[in-house]
């Protein structure tokens, strides 16, 4: 059976343990965000459900049993103006709001104010805008001159829900972490029944955005600081890779440019490699003249050696005969004369 996209919304509600934003709901259901305004309107003034804080929407049944029982609620705050070359004192002044403690400081020396804003029950939107009212007033009370937003901004602040009915390990006491974006998180036993989950974030945040975390629903403050860290660190990795993509243009055109310059004009270290090769050329023809001179002499020398070789062998021969006395002739003895035949049979000698 196919679920209507206003049950789907409704389940979506329900089964959350916290208030949800219409762009939560949206991307949670996968509808159009202006489709889920509009439905969530309509299921508003139906009672169907609920609007805890303004821009945030729970479930009438379920709310107040998890987490979205302790509203969001901010505390500690420290605001600057910087740069503020028209001021022209120094001086602290401290006030009390019920349980808000209010200080600004003028600053002559480094021409900045603070404001520093202190409650330990936390400040919800409207007692944060009250206090921001009131400092805008002294300001232009004490200075003359109106403040202006952009110049504002946030050094350090810290936000906490307070669950009550609930406790941790009394041994323990307090857990204190740091998450990846550097937010200091703790919990802790408040009171005897209330627990107290902070978040402590540190680091230039402008007065809009942060006004904008009240509405955004729990830590929306701290979800804000890490998107614009996670965009910032998007930010320097796009602009490293141009800066690495502009640089190796630069390096492919130069190398064009050489290869078009070498293919129009002779380069200048090629003429006197040429002029080194053509003496080269020179001295091994001279050396080729040279060396064929000298193999014609050589056999030359080499004919004469032979003449002169049989000369010598037949002057040996010439000289030996003359040294050599010649050889008498051996007389033969007288060889016997066979025995007659009949001498023989005889045995007669």
């Amino acid at each position: 059976m196919k679920i209507s996209k206003k049950n789907k919304i409704i389940e979506i509600i329900n089964n959350s343990e916290t208030e949800l934003t219409p762009r939560e709901i949206a991307e949670k259901t996968g509808f159009n965000h202006s489709t889920v305004r509009k439905y969530l309107r309509e299921l508003l003034e139906r009672g169907k459900i609920i609007q805890p804080y303004h821009g945030t929407y729970a479930s009438a049944i379920t709310h107040g049993m998890g987490s979205s029982s302790s509203p969001f609620r901010a505390h500690n705050l420290i605001l600057t103006v910087e740069h503020a070359s028209w001021l022209s004192f120094s001086d602290d002044i401290t006030q009390q709001y019920g349980d808000v403690k209010f200080r600004v400081q003028f600053g002559l020396k480094r021409h900045k104010i603070t404001l520093r804003l202190s409650c330990d029950s936390g400040m919800d939107k409207n007692t944060f805008c009250f206090a921001l009212k009131r400092f805008h007033d002294l300001v232009k009370e004490r200075t003359g001159h109106e403040l202006e937003t952009d110049k504002v901004f946030f050094k350090t602040f810290e936000e906490h829900r307070d669950q009550q009915g609930v406790r941790i390990d009394p041994v323990k006491g307090c857990y204190t972490w740091t998450d990846l974006f550097g937010v200091i998180d703790r919990i802790y036993q408040k009171r005897e029944d209330v627990v107290r989950t902070e978040k402590k974030i540190s680091g230039p945040m402008s007065l809009e955005d942060f006004i904008k975390s009240f509405s955004a629903g729990p830590y929306g403050t701290g979800n804000i600081q890490q998107g614009l860290y996670i965009l910032g660190k998007k930010v320097d990795a796009l602009v490293d890779a141009q800066k690495y993509q502009n640089l190796k243009i630069t390096e492919g055109s130069q190398r064009l440019d050489a290869l078009e310059k070498a293919t129009t004009e002779t380069p200048s270290w090629i003429k006197p490699v040429l002029s080194s090769i053509s003496d080269v050329q020179n001295q091994l023809d001279v050396l080729n003249k040279g060396q064929m001179v000298t193999d014609q002499k050589i056999s030359r020398l080499l004919d004469a050696n032979i003449i002169m070789t049989a000369n010598v062998n037949k002057l040996v021969e010439a000289i030996t005969k003359l040294t050599t006395k010649p050889k008498r002739k051996a007389k033969k003895k007288p060889q016997p004369k066979p025995k007659p035949l009949w001498k023989k049979v005889l045995h007669i000698k």
